[in-house]
């Protein structure tokens, strides 16, 4: 899923060079003056590299909730190209400011989800997601993009306090130092780990005990480890970015 920002474009480089059989698919809301920008940018990457492109022309419905309906809509899309093209997946480009926005989201609303910020792997609206760039701040891939010549576009609605999670942005996790933002990251995995404990805890009381695999393997074209999506992770990232990946 690529968007045309920078985040999206350093994931489908990084992706394209490590040999990911790929297909692109880019969702245009024509909500923002830049949309057709956007879209524009995936186009031309596409062309230059023959990957297919998929472009889907959203409804703009009336909707209470816009970004509910847009992921609805969007992840319907994701599941016909899956089953059409026989896909493996949807690869996104959410990264580590992303984990530590959606924490704080989720201490601010008092929820107790089944994981605290983002998983590198799971299902969502039927749809497999990966999700490779978590231990990469946004920071990084933008500097990823500027140093190897991959044209982005910035939303410009990402500028406003218009949305929840812009004002986290802004206001939370743009001034934390590196320090704190490392302590945020021990603090959400202290937290996911006392989750895991206490729904083991539940299995082994009710009885049952559930023997599940640490991770399940990512798959490129029928058959690859979940080591292969560190390489993806790591590959011709800065320096400085690469010494920060969780191996």
């Amino acid at each position: 899923a690529v968007s045309g920002g920078a985040d999206s474009m350093a994931m489908l480089d990084l992706c394209r060079r490590s040999g990911v059989r790929l297909h692109v698919a880019h969702v245009n809301y024509h909500k923002r003056e830049s949309a057709m920008r956007d879209q524009r940018l995936c186009e031309e990457y596409c062309s230059r590299y023959a990957i297919p492109l998929h472009c889907l022309y959203a409804q703009n419905r009336t909707a209470d909730n816009f970004q509910a309906e847009a992921r609805r809509e969007r992840y319907a899309f994701f599941a016909a190209l899956c089953s059409e093209h026989s896909l493996s997946g949807v690869i996104v480009a959410h990264q580590q400011d992303d984990v530590l926005e959606t924490y704080v989201m989720q201490k601010q609303r008092g929820s107790i989800p089944q994981h605290y910020g983002l998983q590198a792997e799971t299902v969502l609206h039927g749809v497999r997601v990966i999700r490779p760039l978590l231990d990469q701040p946004r920071a990084a891939l933008r500097e990823y993009c500027e140093t190897s010549g991959i044209s982005f576009g910035d939303d410009e609605s990402n500028a406003s306090d218009d949305y929840q999670r812009n004002r986290v942005r802004h206001h939370v996790i743009e001034p934390m130092t590196a320090s704190q933002r490392q302590a945020l990251l021990q603090q959400i995995e202290a937290d996911n780990a006392q989750h895991a404990a206490a729904r083991q805890s539940v299995f082994f009381a009710h009885g049952s005990v559930i023997s599940m695999p640490c991770s399940a393997p990512m798959i490129r074209d029928g058959s690859c480890s979940s080591g292969y999506w560190r390489n993806v992770r790591s590959r011709s990232l800065p320096a400085a970015s690469r010494s920060c990946c969780a191996s």
